[in-house]
């Protein structure tokens, strides 16, 4: 199911959240509390876990009075802070039970009612189970992380910028151990920041879900089909995967797994670093494909 609206988006939002039974998730730049803060209170009374996140700005700390009564009563309120004042928590989505969501243009304020504003309504599986990872990475980036990742060093030779990439070998010869190393590189060169032996099963975990997700690819080719959301969810759980393995780090920038690229027919190839995923904002600077195995081999 979807639909969008373009009017009377304030009342078709209050219909929604008021059939909340178990949990309501927020991300929306602008909230004008005295509109919504009645039904906040009314879904805090009836059990239900509200999270809201909003971009920390005068326009919203003006209502902080309001936000302390709901953070007393149970709600989880987040005011977003950015790297500089003129970047915003600008995201306006909600998820619903975590069956259905809300999000397009249309902020949670007076002002948005006299614009030409859209308000997208599904319950696409692929699209909430993203707006929940999306949610729980702004619930743990902080400021800082912003900026670190925002503002790249560069490398004094080359000029481009330093990125941190962590490097994933399984290890034969060491019984249920992985080799993971965490490298710095440029356009020009690489070092190894540090090094240490991880658990195995992550490694083979995560060679499960690439395994599952080769077969799909195999099958969709051999019965002529296509899932345009196999994408998506490939890289939802790679991502999910490694946020509960590693938490959130401003200063890892991608993971990668090792892997041999056969280039001849009597099977010489080369030995490169996959990346299966690039952490906010530095994507458009790392390569999907390192020709390089950083030592690890």
């Amino acid at each position: 199911m979807a639909d969008i609206f373009f009017d009377d988006l304030e009342n078709i939002i209050k219909d929604k959240l008021m059939k909340a039974n178990y949990n309501v998730k927020i991300a929306v730049a602008w909230i004008n509390f005295k509109l919504y803060g009645d039904i906040f209170n009314r879904l805090l009374d009836s059990g239900v876990h509200l999270s809201i996140i909003i971009n920390d700005d005068f326009i919203n700390n003006k209502y902080m009075d309001m936000i302390n009564v709901l953070r007393q009563k149970g709600a989880k309120i987040k005011l977003q802070q950015m790297a500089t004042g003129y970047q915003k928590m600008h995201h306006k989505f909600c998820v619903v039970d975590d069956s259905l969501v809300l999000l397009g243009s249309y902020n949670w304020s007076t002002n948005a009612s006299k614009n030409f504003e859209d308000l997208l309504i599904t319950d696409e599986s692929i699209v909430i189970q993203k707006l929940n990872e999306e949610f729980k990475l702004i619930s743990m980036i902080s400021k800082d992380d912003v900026r670190q990742l925002q503002f790249l060093p560069k490398c004094s030779e080359c000029g481009s910028f330093i990125i941190n990439i962590m490097v994933l070998n399984s290890n034969v010869d060491k019984y249920y151990s992985t080799e993971m190393k965490v490298i710095s590189t440029c356009t020009c060169k690489w070092y190894e920041v540090k090094s240490e032996t991880i658990n195995e099963q992550f490694y083979f975990s995560l060679q499960s879900i690439l395994d599952k997700y080769s077969d799909i690819e195999e099958e969709m080719y051999i019965y002529d089909y296509e899932d345009e959301n196999v994408d998506q969810k490939f890289d939802l759980e790679i991502q999910s995967m490694i946020s509960q393995q590693f938490g959130f780090d401003n200063q890892i920038h991608a993971v990668g797994v090792i892997g041999y690229d056969v280039l001849y027919s009597d099977g010489d190839g080369e030995w490169t670093t996959n990346i299966l995923w690039k952490n906010r904002f530095v994507a458009k600077y790392i390569q999907d494909k390192y020709h390089d195995s950083f030592n690890l081999v």
